[in-house]
């Protein structure tokens, strides 16, 4: 995660049990939703924990169906600002 935006963008997943580790190289905090756009453009999928600038996380989702999702920040502004990013799992 940097300011504003994920890096990569195009994030490859196993679905099932999925390990991220989120690395916070900005200045702000941030934080990962995922939503499944064929479902609901609002119900949250699978929603990290906040990462403050400079630090890392684990975000475990226990059982991610096969799908693309939309990978956005939650945090105030950052999603209209481009933080944006897709998420395929097969």
């Amino acid at each position: 995660m940097t300011n504003y935006a994920f890096k990569p963008a195009e994030i490859p997943l196993t679905a099932g049990r999925v390990v991220l580790y989120l690395v916070n190289t900005s200045n702000e905090v941030h934080s990962m939703a995922l939503r499944n756009p064929t479902v609901s453009v609002i119900a949250v999928v699978a929603l990290s924990a906040n990462v403050e600038a400079g630090h890392s996380a684990i975000f475990t989702i226990d059982n991610l169906p096969v799908g693309v999702y939309r990978v956005t920040c939650p945090i105030t502004n950052h999603t209209d600002l481009g933080m944006v990013a897709t998420a395929t799992a097969r």
